[in-house]
């Protein structure tokens, strides 16, 4: 998921439907990591997609984090420093 998050960066040298289609599949992928990982029932899962994307991708980046014993704060730091 997350590999597929960082391929997905860069949207904006595509064209509108490949957009679009890459933007379907992220949202697939992500809720389905999510769904996967905690094993979330079918009423759960109505629940996860009714969550606005950024909030998904969140929960799923510190469910990740977790997974990996990543501190989601210093990861965040490390991120907002400019790069060299």
């Amino acid at each position: 998921m997350q590999l597929f998050l960082a391929k997905s960066e860069d949207m904006e040298s595509k064209e509108p439907k490949e957009q679009l289609q890459d933007f379907l599949v992220m949202t697939e992928e992500v809720e389905g990591y999510v769904k996967k990982t905690l094993k979330l029932n079918d009423k759960q899962y109505e629940k996860l997609e009714e969550m606005e994307f950024e909030e998904t991708v969140e929960l799923a980046n510190k469910i990740a984090s977790k997974m990996l014993g990543i501190d989601p704060e210093a990861a965040e730091k490390v991120a907002k420093k400019p790069k060299k």
